[in-house]
């Protein structure tokens, strides 16, 4: 466990400081390091820490941890933000530097004489608002690849310590008859990335299996994921559901591990063929060669031309309700035909999702940010503000959206494709979230101006 911080004798860290504590000094690609940013703070407001790292990809901030510390006679309020990072690149990266800014209440004590000459006049307490920004140094990190060889030809990018379990239903079928695989896999490391290898099996048919995960942790770096896979056996010479195997990287023992589950028994029975029913010829003869024992008829069955109210009833397939009710199957096949394609086309098109993400996002946030400039919530409002904006200048320069500043709008590609116009409208907004820490108090007019400067922007973009 190494930790670094940036802390002054006296001045704001006498208030103040914050440190980056980072799990792991060495880690592999695709292995996760628990990160942890550490606010002490004895009096006042934060934002939330805005941390570099380049190379790796970030888990989102959950709740942050509150607790307690003292350092000398100071007692400061503790808020740790937890994050995981995963490196992407090999190499000699870092993780940081994290800065945050924060308001500091500084208790200011001064003598002032009493107007009436009160022989007995106090001491009066007052405090002062004062920004500051706080940092801690960026943490060195050595990222190494995995290895090549021993490498299994299946491995798929799993990284961390997992376990398997695996069981299919029914043992005994009929050719055309689904089974179900029900895989569940479990461990530490970034579980909700885990794929399964596509189950190619000869003499059998599979659909894309359904998904469910359930983290144990805030980060998701342990918990399970469960697999329901359908397979349908096409003939009846199978015995067996083959095995499954799954190869993944365990850091702990830097080498691939295999886990495997199966062979299944299986009984797969022919289908029914359709029963033959016997003629007579001409002489009367039997064609399928049965004797058949059923005595002669001696009575005649006379022909009736006339079929009387039967005659006059509509027949089935003359009436529309039939043909309705024959087409609802068809149309429910054909709407769920549509909803897996367009579920697949937005799965394998990132920036689709991303933007679903961020549309979906942006109606939240306008819904909260109406609510927060009726109740003037101003502080809430700003941060708000702040991220919406993030998301909207990522989406639309195709960045990740953390650390985004309005330095980024006036770089090489927010020039390109970004209309003048527009960007002063961001900086504008961008200058009125960072100056709301410790600006004073503002009107509902005022919030809902910003409101309204904030849809034209994602309009424009």
């Amino acid at each position: 466990m190494a930790a670094n911080s940036e802390e002054r004798k006296g001045g704001v860290s006498d208030y103040a400081f914050v440190r980056l504590v980072v799990g792991k000094n060495t880690a592999y690609v695709g292995e996760p390091v628990p990160v942890e940013i550490q606010l002490f703070l004895q009096n006042g407001r934060y934002n939330m820490p805005e941390l570099s790292a380049e190379g790796f990809n970030m888990t989102d901030y959950p709740e942050p941890k509150s607790s307690r510390a003292q350092r000398g006679n100071a007692i400061f309020q503790v808020r740790t933000f937890q994050t995981a990072a995963t490196p992407v690149k090999s190499g000699a990266l870092q993780i940081g530097p994290v800065t945050m800014d924060v308001v500091l209440k500084i208790r200011q004590n001064q003598r002032r004489r009493s107007p009436f000459n009160d022989p007995f006049e106090g001491l009066l307490t007052r405090y002062q608002d004062v920004p500051a920004t706080l940092e801690a140094k960026a943490h060195n990190i050595t990222v190494k690849p995995l290895p090549v060889e021993g490498r299994p030809a299946n491995f798929n990018g799993a990284v961390g310590q997992f376990a398997m379990t695996a069981k299919a239903s029914p043992f005994e079928v009929t050719v055309g008859d689904p089974v179900t695989l029900n895989i569940q896999l479990s461990g530490e490391g970034t579980v909700d990335s885990l794929t399964l290898p596509k189950l190619a099996w000869p003499g059998f048919k599979s659909y894309e299996p359904s998904i469910s995960s359930e983290q144990a942790d805030p980060l998701g770096l342990s918990g399970t994921k469960v697999f329901e896979q359908v397979i349908i056996p096409e003939n009846d010479s199978i015995t067996e559901v083959p095995k499954i195997e799954l190869a993944y990287f365990n850091p702990e023992e830097e080498t691939y591990m295999t886990l495997s589950q199966g062979p299944f028994p299986l009984k797969v029975n022919p289908s029914a063929k359709p029963v033959r029913i016997p003629t007579t010829t001409a002489n009367g003869d039997n064609s399928t060669g049965i004797e058949n024992d059923t005595p002669p008829q001696s009575e005649l069955l006379w022909i009736k031309h006339e079929l009387g109210s039967l005659g006059q009833a509509t027949p089935l397939i003359g009436r529309p309700t039939f043909w309705l009710l024959q087409s609802i199957p068809f149309l429910l096949w054909i709407g769920a035909l549509v909803w897996r394609r367009k579920s697949e086309a937005i799965a394998g098109n990132p920036r689709l999702l991303r933007q679903r993400q961020v549309d979906q996002r942006t109606r939240n946030g306008l819904a909260k940010l109406e609510r927060l400039a009726d109740e003037n919530e101003v502080q809430e409002f700003y941060t708000e503000l702040a991220e919406l904006l993030r998301e909207q200048i990522g989406l639309s320069l195709d960045i990740p959206a953390e650390g985004i500043t309005a330095d980024v709008i006036d770089g090489p590609l927010g020039q390109a494709q970004i209309e003048l116009g527009t960007r002063e409208m961001l900086r504008r907004l961008f200058t009125a979230c960072d100056a709301a820490s410790y600006a004073a108090s503002q009107s509902t007019a005022e919030l809902r101006s910003c409101l309204t400067d904030l849809q034209q922007v994602i309009n424009e973009l």
